[in-house]
């Protein structure tokens, strides 16, 4: 009963949380908030917001006032923010590989993905200053990065160290893999089904232990029934398991964001229904086995009670001493 108890004031439990963190060390979500009106929040993929944010940096380094700069570097400048533009349309963002706790740089990744200053570095110069660079800073903040080779190609190209730092995303680890959702919901239906289940055979079980008075019969079908429902908490309790941490795909297009099509991968867990299931199927288990050795022992039994052999003793006339014998008789 213990057990019944703590499965209906787990039922209406539902948790689900994930910190956000900013997508820029320079502005934060500020591009977010720009673009729709709210903060970032657990449903929103992080390519979205990558795009978002480099979409609102290029708009915004397009709109600087540049007239110190020179002509050359004005041509140069035109042409970075042209590669950026190509960049947000291609798509191909590296993934946090630092740390599970840390939003942080990655310049380029271990499957070859640039971020998006690596890019235009690879772009301008060659992948080969792109891969130097990743050589010494790969998880490194631009702001930090103590790089001639990136200071002269910022000043070449008309472009600030703040400017390029504003640029650059930090990326989060659940981008890494698929975004997690973590919940304690059981489910209504899931939870008064594992209830009636488990309570249902410990009844049957129970009833056809104790009631002696029962036909041999009628225990029997007490028994058959508890260890049928007990094969049905097992296939229930490996259905529940199965869907207690499955991954879904979800496909989002945003207004406003020329109605491309993003595809959000995220796992939902249920840790608690995990919990309801294995205990589904151990019940279950236990009492397919024990109901199904008893419905035999009492099948033994009735076969037994049929067929009963008596020894007795028989006298015949003239004979001093009886004579030991055995009889024989079977109820249909």
């Amino acid at each position: 009963m213990r057990f019944l108890y703590l499965v209906i004031l787990l039922l209406p439990l539902n948790l689900s949380a994930r910190n956000i963190d900013p997508i820029n060390a320079v502005i934060g979500d500020e591009s977010f908030n720009h673009t729709f009106d709210r903060l970032p929040n657990v449903y929103d993929s992080e390519t979205l917001r990558i795009i978002t944010h480099l979409k609102y940096v290029l708009q915004s380094l397009e709109k600087t006032d540049i007239s110190n700069l020179t002509e050359q570097q004005k041509y140069n400048r035109a042409i970075l923010l042209s590669h950026l533009a190509k960049y947000i349309e291609i798509g191909n963002f590296p993934v946090n590989e630092f740390s599970k706790k840390s939003n942080r740089p990655n310049f380029i990744d271990s499957s070859g993905n640039i971020c998006a200053v690596g890019f235009l570095i690879a772009e301008t110069i060659d992948r080969e200053t792109a891969e130097l660079i990743n050589a010494q800073y790969q998880f490194e903040y631009i702001m930090n990065m103590d790089s001639q080779i990136l200071d002269q190609w910022l000043y070449e190209y008309g472009l600030s160290k703040l400017e390029a730092a504003m640029i650059q995303p930090s990326y989060s680890y659940y981008n890494n893999s698929v975004e997690n959702e973590t919940s304690k919901k059981i489910g209504w239906n899931y939870g008064l089904l594992s209830i009636g289940l488990t309570s249902s055979q410990l009844f049957l079980t129970q009833k056809a232990y104790s009631k002696k008075d029962y036909s041999l019969k009628k225990r029997q079908w007490l028994s058959i029934t508890a260890a049928t429902l007990g094969s049905i908490s097992v296939y229930t309790g490996v259905m529940g398991f199965s869907s207690s941490n499955k991954k879904y795909k979800e496909t989002i297009v945003y207004p406003g964001m020329s109605n491309i099509p993003y595809v959000n991968y995220f796992r939902k867990s249920y840790p608690m229904k995990r919990v309801v299931s294995i205990l589904n199927i151990s019940t279950g288990m236990i009492s397919l086995l024990y109901n199904s050795w008893q419905a035999l022992d009492i099948k033994d039994s009735m076969q037994k009670s049929k067929l009963n052999v008596y020894s007795s003793l028989q006298y015949i006339p003239n004979e001093l001493d009886p004579i030991p014998s055995l009889s024989l008789s079977y109820s249909f």
